[in-house]
């Protein structure tokens, strides 16, 4: 099983990377950062209360929190790519 998982992020890794990195939503430095820290304080709530999670569906939940954020507060690049969302989903 583990030489699955490493042979899948050895070859796919890079989709997955710049799928959540730049094609969700545009990201900037600052912006990952906010969705980092949107993933930390989700997993560590819901391991504080027991509850299993997805550090992978954390990660997009923070994505999309930063791109609503992003439009809420006017950006011109604000919006969330919901094309993408429906073939992560």
């Amino acid at each position: 099983g583990v030489c699955a998982f490493v042979a899948g992020d050895l070859v796919l890794g890079w989709r997955v990377i710049a799928t959540v990195g730049s094609k969700i939503t545009d990201m900037t430095p600052s912006r990952a950062f906010a969705a980092q820290m949107g993933t930390v304080v989700a997993l560590t709530s819901a391991t504080l209360v027991s509850l299993p999670v997805s550090s992978s569906e954390c990660i997009v939940g923070s994505v999309i929190g930063v791109g609503l954020a992003k439009r809420s507060l006017g950006y011109e690049d604000a919006g969330i790519d919901v094309r993408v969302l429906k073939r992560i989903w």
